[in-house]
């Protein structure tokens, strides 16, 4: 399903349009999903655009209009399809992102660079998008350390501009009294954004309400060149 991955994405946006990469386990281990929220909420984030196509396990690009009149693209990017995904959240399963290349024979799920059918989505956009699971009852400092990876082999300097922002969206289920988040600034620490040469942000969200999501946009396509 991955031979077509170029030119489906070449094919989604006018070039015109700012163009960003989204991915992280926030869009696949949380009980509520961020996407299927943003989708349904054209008070926030109206849709301007569907793709004609959709490759199975990719996501697809979609275009948004922010405050009514900026248009961008997020081409969403999940680590496998949609079934393999929802049993692992179930049963929380740790997966290997089919979004990744890793040392063959080797149990680890650090990646080693990113899988070559995407390093002309990767070279195409202006930025990223990078949800991470903010709930506490999240998994291992090893989980840490192969989000930090994934970061890295995504934001590879040999790929593209190191002048590209990083979005991370701090993100959890649903925001309730009793229920607490990783703050940002814990987050940034275990991301080692610090790091990092490109500009980075973490925005607090909430899947269920959005709260955080149009603040974290804004920053976005300022840092791309968007004059607001």
């Amino acid at each position: 399903a991955f031979e077509s991955v170029t030119s489906f994405f070449q094919s989604l946006v006018p070039l015109s349009e700012p163009q960003f990469a989204m991915f992280g386990p926030g869009l696949e281990q949380l009980e509520i999903s961020l996407m299927n929220t943003i989708m349904h909420s054209p008070h926030v984030l109206p849709v301007a655009g569907l793709p004609q196509r959709q490759i199975d396990g990719i996501g697809s690009g979609i275009s948004f209009k922010y405050k009514d009149q900026h248009r961008f693209n997020i081409a969403t990017l999940y680590s496998t399809n949609r079934t393999e995904r929802e049993r692992a959240r179930l049963e929380h399963l740790s997966l290997r992102s089919k979004l990744f290349v890793y040392e063959e024979d080797s149990e680890s799920n650090i990646p080693l660079s990113i899988n070559s059918m995407f390093n002309q989505v990767c070279q195409a956009v202006n930025g990223f998008i990078f949800v991470a699971n903010a709930e506490t009852d999240r998994g291992t400092d090893r989980e840490w350390e192969e989000e930090c990876a994934q970061i890295r082999v995504m934001l590879d300097p040999a790929v593209g501009a190191v002048s590209r922002p990083i979005l991370v969206l701090s993100c959890v289920s649903r925001e309730t009294a009793d229920r607490r988040r990783i703050p940002c600034v814990t987050i940034a620490h275990q991301l080692q954004l610090s790091s990092l040469p490109n500009p980075w942000m973490v925005q607090d969200t909430t899947a269920e309400t959005l709260t955080g999501l149009l603040d974290g946009i804004d920053w976005l396509l300022r840092h791309s060149g968007v004059k607001l």
